[in-house]
């Protein structure tokens, strides 16, 4: 589950994919919390919604601008409400976008924060490696296997960080041999999930 990111995926294993433009992890959540006890109960659900929750979108010009805060504590305090209900959530790390490269592809009005976009980029790879880093403690903490979808566009090299954009099609959707890459790490995040979570049963 997860906003335009994950359109088109289907990996292998999975019953579907649902895909909610624009959405982020609150209103992802608000979506399973509704239907808990029907749609999703019993199942093991993986959000992804990419660098949304670290940016915000102007509604008039349409312009896509960095935000510096997010509500981490609050979206694991309603994963640990549904895990109690038998839904279990897995949030999947977080990859950086490309400011000028999304915004001048897509129909933005106007550009407040032009001269900003390397600047906000940099910004926004620090935010995204500290979130992650977050994810997987938080992912560890429930028993969940934490699916990397981040590494193939975000990777370490040399103790630096290098954000490879040209895996990104507009600057911020996966291309095609990137959601490939991304539904091997699902197929095979999601089945080291069912084996944790059978072994806490036994």
């Amino acid at each position: 589950m997860g906003n335009s990111v994950v359109r088109g995926m289907a990996p292998v294993g999975f019953d579907r994919t649902e895909c909610y433009p624009g959405a982020n992890w609150d209103q992802l959540l608000s979506i399973i919390t509704h239907s808990y006890q029907t749609i999703y109960a019993n199942c093991i659900i993986f959000l992804s919604t990419g660098p949304v929750e670290l940016t915000c979108k102007d509604k008039k010009s349409r312009e896509v601008y960095l935000r510096t805060e997010n509500e981490f504590k609050a979206i694991e305090l309603r994963i640990n409400t549904l895990k109690k209900r038998g839904v279990y959530v897995v949030l999947c790390t977080t990859f950086p976008m490309d400011f000028q490269l999304y915004n001048n592809h897509s129909k933005v009005v106007e550009r407040v924060y032009e001269e900003c976009y390397e600047e906000m980029k940099a910004h926004l790879i620090d935010s995204i490696v500290t979130l992650n880093h977050q994810i997987a403690l938080m992912n560890d903490r429930h028993n969940y296997a934490t699916p990397f979808v981040h590494s193939h566009i975000l990777k370490r090299m040399h103790g630096k960080w290098k954000f490879r954009s040209w895996y990104l099609r507009d600057g911020l959707h996966p291309n095609e041999v990137t959601q490939r890459i991304q539904e091997w790490e699902l197929t095979a995040k999601a089945s080291a999930t069912i084996t944790r979570l059978a072994n806490e049963k036994i």
